[in-house]
């Protein structure tokens, strides 16, 4: 309080000599550490900064999914969340073909490999930096294409598709001989009130739909 009231004495012009000689070493004393205070200061932002970051890092390793890497279905649901109503996407269900089959035959070492091989190859073909992959159970993923139609949601599956086969893993139980995905697709056009979940279920009926087809295929709800 006495430093205080001395430094608005100088703050205020009066001069100095007003100051008793015990609150003028006490204003040396506080400017001696002031490079301290300063420099501890810095440390204290920098570590600051290096927690917000790393609290960030682990934010996002809890909306991923382990084994992939793609993000997880609690992040699929926070996103579904925050898309406003009425406004256009396109949604994708995506599921390995006769993924059993190739665990029971190769490992599941072998099957996690194939799953992270395929969320890598569908991330690849996306088009948008806002278009998301995640994995929304076993060997089933879903993408999310916000603002999307039925014309992009197609391309895309289409590259998809082209992706997983450039992968040339051997399938025997495959029709193709090798391993190959099925893809469900639904869109929810600009202005209709179509609630989300409703569209993510018309994509799995569509992939079912791609599934009973002969798999190794695209499908759309409603044709």
């Amino acid at each position: 309080s006495l430093l205080s009231q001395a430094l608005r004495t100088i703050r205020s012009g009066r001069p100095i000599s007003e100051l008793p000689r015990v609150r003028i070493r006490e204003l040396q004393d506080v400017l001696d550490v002031l490079p301290d205070i300063s420099r501890h200061m810095d440390e204290l932002n920098t570590r600051s900064g290096q927690l917000a970051q790393e609290r960030d890092q682990y934010a996002d390793l809890s909306f991923r999914d382990a084994l992939t890497g793609v993000y997880n279905r609690r992040a699929l649901e926070e996103t579904m969340e925050r898309i406003p109503a009425r406004t256009p996407l396109a949604l994708l269900m995506l599921d390995l073909d006769f993924f059993k089959n190739y665990n029971d035959r190769f490992g599941h070492q072998a099957g996690d490999a194939a799953l992270k091989a395929v969320a890598q190859a569908t991330q690849k073909a996306l088009l948008r930096n806002s278009d998301r992959i995640f994995r929304y159970g076993g060997e089933e993923f879903t993408t999310i294409l916000a603002g999307g139609g039925q014309y992009s949601a197609m391309t895309v599956a289409q590259r998809i598709l082209e992706e997983v086969a450039a992968l040339n893993l051997p399938h025997p139980d495959s029709q193709t001989g090798r391993l190959t995905v099925s893809i469900g697709i639904a869109h929810r056009p600009s202005g209709d009130d179509q609630d989300i979940c409703e569209v993510l279920a018309h994509a799995d009926q569509a992939l079912y739909k791609a599934k009973t087809s002969g798999r190794n295929r695209i499908a759309l709800f409603g044709e």
